[in-house]
């Protein structure tokens, strides 16, 4: 059996022993609550990067339908001025035909035909 002096002195070993794991134990833990508490930092920017990238996404996504609103008006518009144009050519067509149509019957009745005599 043991005399109290060794195990005085397994004792006294035992708590060295423990003091360093303790101390390595509270190391370790600090390390690990500055690591969470920085990725509590990060994970708040993230979310507030996020918000504000889904704000301006909204925003884009907004602008861009009120521009294509616009261009869908502007399209309607041309194709309008264009169906105008459109008639207007095919009045200015008409006009010209019902002109020659006039000018081929003077032509007609101020020519001779074969076999006619003119006076």
């Amino acid at each position: 059996m043991p005399t109290q002096e060794e195990r005085l002195s397994a004792f006294e070993q035992t708590v060295t022993t423990l003091s360093r794991d303790i101390k390595d134990i509270n190391h370790n833990e600090t390390m690990l609550l500055g690591m969470s508490m920085k990725q509590g930092e990060d994970i708040r920017e993230i979310k507030s990067n996020l918000a504000s990238m889904s704000t301006k996404q909204g925003d884009d996504i907004r602008e861009i339908r009120s521009n294509l609103a616009s261009l869908g008006e502007r399209l309607d518009t041309f194709g309008e001025r264009l169906n105008t144009s459109d008639q207007s050519v095919n009045s200015r067509f008409e006009a010209q035909d019902k002109k020659l149509d006039q000018v081929l019957l003077l032509l007609n009745t101020f020519t001779a035909k074969p076999g006619q005599e003119t006076e």
